[in-house]
């Protein structure tokens, strides 16, 4: 078979929900295809296709190659599809990076950093993510507005998805950091009902810090619900992916009233449009969401 032949079927079997196979596929395509109009739709296939924690380093690459050739044909669409995708991976790498940071955090009382060399390699990692988050920021920001020019309202949905995402993980890292060293961590491990919000806000954070991870929560969902409202507009049945998406984010939020409410809106969508892998996500993080048996009088339930 030729080249476009071999892309065709990893594509095809990516469709089919045979992921692995259709990564093998890509990756040993990847170094053989070359002309730009059939390489842009490997690095588009090989972008949902690849592991984000295995091959993380490799997906970045094949982003930023994917907005170069897409900015040579003049595609907006295209470049802000790929802008967002990219920002996506790269806080895959930011929340690596953090990890490695917080291991190197002082232990309770001690008042300096243990060696010379753990207070450099933290100086370093907080630069690598500071440029990270930078990066990260101005795609999304860029991506928006090509999408916002393209007129493809399709790709402006998917971008603010992405965005959705994003700020979905900053709210988890941060969150993270909150827990990092704090006095309270022992209690809010030990006892589920502190991580529900009126008391997870009063009793385990400050005002400041627990003021902070609701303007996360707030701006997830605002992107996902904008990108959902413009999937709805255009009777696409992605309007219940973002609903899911939003859903599932909130339920690690220990917002579960809300994950409900939207969890339902995706419901409704997979129906309407006979979406069979939207129903089984659907149903899936409806029974995760009733696993939970704690239930708080006055609060969420």
């Amino acid at each position: 078979m030729s080249e476009k032949d071999n892309l065709q079927n990893a594509i095809n079997l990516l469709m089919n929900g045979k992921r692995k196979e259709a990564a093998a596929e890509l990756l040993n395509l990847d170094s053989k295809i070359m002309d730009k109009n059939l390489r842009i739709q490997l690095i588009d296939a090989s972008l949902s296709a690849l592991d984000p924690t295995k091959d993380g380093g490799r997906l970045i690459e094949l982003s930023g190659e994917g907005i170069k050739i897409a900015g040579d044909y003049g595609r907006k669409d295209l470049q802000a599809h790929f802008m967002s995708r990219r920002a996506d991976f790269l806080m895959t790498k930011v929340a690596f990076l953090q990890y490695r940071r917080q291991n190197l955090k002082l232990a309770p009382g001690w008042i300096e950093f243990s060696t010379e060399v753990d207070k450099q390699e933290y100086e370093k990692l907080t630069g690598q993510v500071e440029k990270l988050e930078k990066e990260v920021n101005d795609l999304l920001a860029q991506a928006i507005i090509l999408a916002e020019q393209s007129g493809n309202k399709n790709i402006l949905g998917r971008v603010l998805m992405a965005k959705g995402s994003v700020e979905s993980s900053r709210y988890l890292q941060y969150k993270t950091e909150c827990m990092q060293g704090n006095i309270r961590t022992k209690l809010w491990l030990k006892f589920e009902f502190l991580r529900y919000p009126p008391f997870e806000h009063t009793i385990i954070f400050t005002w400041k810090n627990a003021q902070k991870l609701q303007s996360f929560i707030d701006t997830f969902t605002e992107n996902f619900l904008r990108a959902a409202q413009i999937f709805e507009e255009s009777e696409d049945s992605t309007a219940g992916y973002a609903y899911h998406n939003l859903a599932n984010d909130l339920k690690t939020a220990y917002r579960f009233r809300e994950a409900r409410r939207y969890l339902e809106k995706a419901k409704s969508v997979a129906v309407k449009h006979n979406d069979p892998l939207l129903k089984k996500q659907v149903e899936m993080l409806e029974k995760a969401i009733k696993a939970k048996k704690t239930f708080l009088r006055g609060g969420e339930r």
